[in-house]
C-alpha cells in the first residue's frame, strides 16, 4: 500500500530524569488542583513508589486520594472500580502510576469524568469528544509506551477480548 504521508501524535509534554517525580507539584500547579486521584496498585504502594508521588503533592496542599485498584490486563470490573472511586472523589487532576495498564485505567477514566456517560461510549477510535480532565502519566515500567500513546486497554473477559479506546484527546 502506497501512503503518501504520516502522522505521529505524542503526549503534550514529556518529563524526565532522576527524580523527577519530585517536581509533580510545580508540573501540575498550572491546573492549581485541589484534589488529585492517584491511580496504582498494591505492589506500587508496599515498595514506596506512590509515597513518592502523594508526598509531594501532599506537602503542595491538595488532598490525594489514592486507589490502588490497578491490576495487569486491566478488566471491565477493574474500570469499574476506578470510575466508581474517582467519582467519588470529584479530582481536579488524574495521575496514573505504574505500568501500561494503570495508566490506561487513567486514561479511561479521565475521559469518563470529563464526558460522562459509560467508559463502552468511548471504545474505537475518536468517540473521545474533546479534551479530558489533566492526567498525568508516571511509567514505572518500560515497554507499553502508554504514557505517550493515544490507545488504553481493557480486558472484556465475558467476551475473551480486549478492547480500546482510541483518541488525540
Amino acid at each position: 500500500m502506497n501512503r503518501p504521508f504520516w502522522n505521529f501524535h505524542s503526549a503534550g509534554r514529556l518529563v524526565f530524569g532522576t527524580g523527577a517525580v519530585r517536581h509533580l507539584p510545580q508540573l501540575v500547579a498550572p491546573w492549581k488542583p485541589t484534589k488529585v486521584f492517584v491511580l496504582g496498585d498494591p505492589i506500587l504502594d508496599k515498595v514506596g513508589v506512590l509515597a513518592q508521588v502523594t508526598e509531594p503533592l501532599r506537602a503542595a496542599g491538595s488532598a490525594v486520594t489514592v486507589s490502588l485498584d490497578g491490576e495487569p490486563e486491566p478488566t471491565l470490573a477493574a474500570a469499574d472500580r476506578v470510575l466508581a472511586a474517582a467519582k467519588a472523589n470529584r479530582p481536579d487532576v488524574l495521575i496514573g502510576v505504574g505500568g501500561g495498564s494503570n495508566m490506561d485505567l487513567a486514561k479511561i477514566a479521565a475521559a469518563v469524568l470529563t464526558h460522562g456517560g459509560s467508559y463502552r461510549d468511548y471504545f474505537g477510535f475518536g468517540n473521545v469528544p474533546g479534551p479530558v480532565l489533566p492526567l498525568v502519566c508516571l511509567p514505572t515500567t518500560a515497554g507499553t509506551g502508554s504514557e505517550v500513546s493515544h490507545a488504553a486497554v481493557l480486558t472484556d473477559t465475558e467476551q475473551h477480548i480486549k478492547v480500546s479506546t482510541l483518541s488525540h484527546y
